[in-house]
């Protein structure tokens, strides 16, 4: 969905993070911006359009550690299980908006394996975890071929 503008040719593609009565909380992923807007204002794009080709790419981790780890920081020992655990496994990444700048993502491998503490859960997409980063770190998210991959900043 998009919203609707008096251009149909201009549009944000958005992830839909809540909805209340006919309100939805919503990231616009192509300018990094949390909105809220009717329902009135939404049209289905194009399937063309909807392609991964045609979508926001960043995102920022945020509060991610190991379990077992309670002081948020990395360590190289911490770094290297994350990434070696899960690096051909398929996850759950969940978004939020942490401002316009910038959006927090929740991973999940399982039910019973919550990897990022302190957020609370919104839409989802399922993609393959090839690595992860800092908690400071930028995360690429293709559609494409469903994998996050690391960044060099």
């Amino acid at each position: 969905m998009g919203p609707r503008s008096a251009n149909r040719d201009e549009f944000h593609r958005v992830q839909v993070t809540e909805k209340s009565d006919n309100k939805y909380k919503l990231i616009c992923v192509d300018i990094w911006q949390y909105e809220i807007a009717d329902e009135l204002n939404f049209f289905e794009l194009e399937k063309d359009y909807a392609q991964s080709g045609f979508m926001a790419k960043q995102c920022f981790f945020s509060d991610i550690m190991q379990t077992g780890i309670s002081d948020g920081q990395w360590s190289s020992l911490a770094n290297e299980f994350t990434s070696s655990s899960l690096k051909d496994q398929y996850v759950y990444v969940f978004f939020l908006a942490t401002n316009d700048q910038k959006h927090q993502v929740c991973i999940y491998v399982s039910a019973s394996r919550k990897l990022v503490m302190n957020c609370e859960l919104s839409d989802a997409m399922y993609v393959k975890f090839l690595n992860v980063l800092n908690t400071e770190g930028l995360a690429l998210i293709s559609g494409k071929n469903k994998t996050i991959d690391k960044l060099i900043a």
